[in-house]
């Protein structure tokens, strides 16, 4: 009888060591409810961004040689990437064949560059080297704007810089990033810098670009007696031609519009004006390609710069991406870009807007990553294997080079010593790393 006490006492005291075990498991797990729910609360996420032409968002294989994205991403940041600063140089010079002249790094630093590393970081989900380049961003390029009222917790941001397309930029890496880590900081800048930003289209669209206005040749008068010889006529100095400010059409991120409209509804009514500026921008069927710019002052469509009569192919295609992003994009306008990689074996800086053909010989080494985004978005493999294959082609291969595995551009000759000189650009390897990663 005694021992069937002690078992039954023994059995009802580790009944109780139970319950409390569960009742204090039961009270953690409250607390971190609780805890779960108020960082929810504080970190509220309204945005929802995707990521067109991340490798993750389409069926298009990535090209095979992942070794080779590895090795330019490696060597580009050894050359133009400051890890104190977690900022990129525009560009790094290589040391001429002979010796001179010697290499040099560009102190250029553009806003532009940074935001596109700081996509590429978004796109590998990286957020510990996200998060370190945030915070230096932030301090070097966003400038806190108060008034006497302001209070520093409400105070206003601003980019430094008057573009338009860095302004949008700026606007999509902070809502991917509120997407895939959402943060209470970054989600308020998020939103003051979009009021900002459509503030300044509430009186039209702004300009950010100067544009050079062709300048007319003089009209002979046939009718005129003797009939006037024609003079031989300088090649005007692009300094001196007029010039306007105008709005380019690369500069209106349609995705990034697009994705503000489903929070904030005064954005919808701009989309939609912007979308028709940029397809009315359309040039023709032998050119399916964009208008350079929009003049506010004349109401008009600038299509190219300076007296030649090139089309700016890098623009375009900015625009046609941002087209294509939305689901925009002209089909003509996509098959004439395969067809260019596909016949012609290249892309060209410029192309005459009458005849359609190249304007010169000066190979685009971004247009190439721009295709690649614009492939990977329409599903296109024969036009991203194109566009990889050529852009790979201006990688630097030498073992010797100190560009080795880079992607880079011969951009003249020294005037003393004649030799090639030979860059590594950011925008150039910033733009390959997004298309190929």
């Amino acid at each position: 009888m005694a021992a069937q006490i002690y078992a039954y006492k023994k059995k009802k005291n580790k009944m109780l060591f139970l319950a409390a075990g569960l009742g204090v498991l039961l009270l953690l797990l409250a607390a971190f409810f609780i805890w779960k729910l108020l960082r929810t609360d504080n970190q509220e996420n309204l945005l929802t961004f995707s990521f067109p032409g991340a490798v993750n968002q389409t069926s298009i294989n990535l090209y095979q040689d992942d070794e080779a994205a590895r090795n330019l991403y490696e060597r580009v940041e050894s050359l133009l990437f400051s890890e104190s600063g977690q900022t990129w140089n525009s560009w790094y010079q290589l040391e001429a064949r002979l010796g001179e002249p010697p290499a040099r790094l560009s102190e250029e630093i553009l806003v532009s560059d940074q935001l596109l590393y700081g996509q590429y970081l978004l796109e590998k989900q990286d957020r510990r080297s996200f998060t370190a380049w945030w915070e230096a961003f932030e301090i070097t390029f966003l400038q806190m704007e108060e008034t006497e009222n302001d209070a520093p917790d409400t105070a206003g941001y601003q980019l430094n810089t008057q573009s338009v397309q860095d302004a949008f930029r700026l606007l999509r890496v902070l809502g991917q990033s509120c997407t895939l880590w959402p943060d209470r900081s970054r989600q308020e800048k998020f939103f003051t810098l979009s009021d900002n930003l459509l503030a300044s289209f509430e009186t039209g669209f702004p300009a950010d670009i100067e544009v050079s206005v062709p300048t007319p040749e003089p009209t002979l008068d046939p009718a005129a007696s003797p009939t006037p010889r024609p003079t031989d006529q300088p090649v005007p100095d692009p300094s001196d031609q007029p010039r306007r400010e105008a709005l380019s059409l690369s500069s209106l991120d349609l995705f990034t519009m697009k994705t503000l409209a489903e929070t904030d509804e005064h954005w919808q009514a701009l989309y939609d004006r912007s979308l028709a500026l940029v397809l009315n921008g359309y040039l023709h069927d032998d050119l399916p390609l964009f208008a350079l710019a929009w003049d506010p002052e004349t109401d008009s469509y600038l299509r190219f710069s300076g007296d030649a009569a090139g089309v700016n192919l890098e623009a375009s295609l900015m625009t046609l991406l941002y087209l294509a992003e939305t689901g925009q994009a002209p089909q003509r306008s996509l098959a004439w870009l395969r067809s260019e990689l596909i016949n012609r074996r290249a892309l060209y800086t410029a192309y005459d807007i009458v005849q359609g053909v190249p304007a010169n010989q000066n190979e685009s080494i971004l247009s190439y990553a721009l295709a690649a985004r614009i492939a990977r978005i329409t599903d296109d493999q024969i036009l991203y294997d194109q566009a990889i294959e050529k852009l790979l082609w201006h990688r630097a291969t030498s073992p010797t080079s100190e560009a080795l595995s880079a992607i880079f551009e011969v951009f003249g000759q020294d005037e003393a010593t004649g030799q090639e000189l030979i860059r590594v650009r950011a925008d150039h390897n910033l733009w390959a790393m997004l298309s190929l990663d």
